[in-house]
């Protein structure tokens, strides 16, 4: 026959809990990715505009490039001096 402190004890208790989180490992999970988002986002936001610039400066290369390309062949693009 079991004593009562036999069931108070911890090693008892442990198996009578269905595996699964506890609801503060949930919590403190859910700050932690609020944290990373809150830094994250404006720096990804940041990002935006060095993507377009660097397209911006790729198509400008090569319109320059064409445009070099077409001054120098007087058929396409005859000198009017």
């Amino acid at each position: 026959m079991k004593k009562f402190w036999d069931y108070l004890s911890v090693k008892n208790k442990a198996k009578s809990y269905a595996p699964g989180f506890t609801m503060m490992e949930i919590l403190i999970s859910c700050v932690i990715i609020g944290v990373l988002a809150v830094i994250l986002i404006p720096t990804l936001q940041s990002a935006k505009p060095d993507k377009n610039e660097a397209l911006h400066k790729k198509s400008t290369f090569v319109v320059e490039r064409v445009i070099n390309e077409l001054s120098s062949d007087p058929q396409l693009y005859p000198n009017n001096g």
